[in-house]
């Protein structure tokens, strides 16, 4: 026995959307969080989110954050002496130097929050 293809219409058949249709936002999830708006939330409550305004206090308590935060080795202190402003202004390259196997990643956190 042959079965003749036969082309089905839907029941309903599906309403014409425009591009801001009501729908819309029931078609996609919704965005992922932001991971600097994570980090920014995770700082410790004495430093502000603006690295380039910390004083040297500041930086320091910072460094410990990121040891602790991304399990890094500790940092020698006495080579960050720094405010923030000065901290923001070194490079990759500078950062590696200071902190070797975390400077990347002090770069990185800098660059998010700067």
């Amino acid at each position: 026995m042959k079965l003749l293809p036969i082309p089905l219409s839907p029941l309903n058949p599906p309403a014409p959307l425009g591009i801001w249709g009501s729908d819309l936002l029931w078609r996609y999830p919704p965005a992922p969080p932001s991971p600097l708006a994570d980090l920014k939330t995770q700082l410790p409550p004495q430093l502000n989110t603006d690295p380039r305004i910390w004083g040297r206090e500041e930086v320091a308590v910072f460094l410990r954050f990121c040891e602790r935060e991304f399990d890094l080795p500790k940092f020698d202190l006495d080579l960050f002496q720094m405010n923030g402003k000065a901290l923001c202004v070194l490079t990759k390259n500078d950062l590696a130097e200071r902190s070797p196997g975390a400077g990347d990643v002090l770069h990185n956190v800098l660059q998010m929050l700067a």
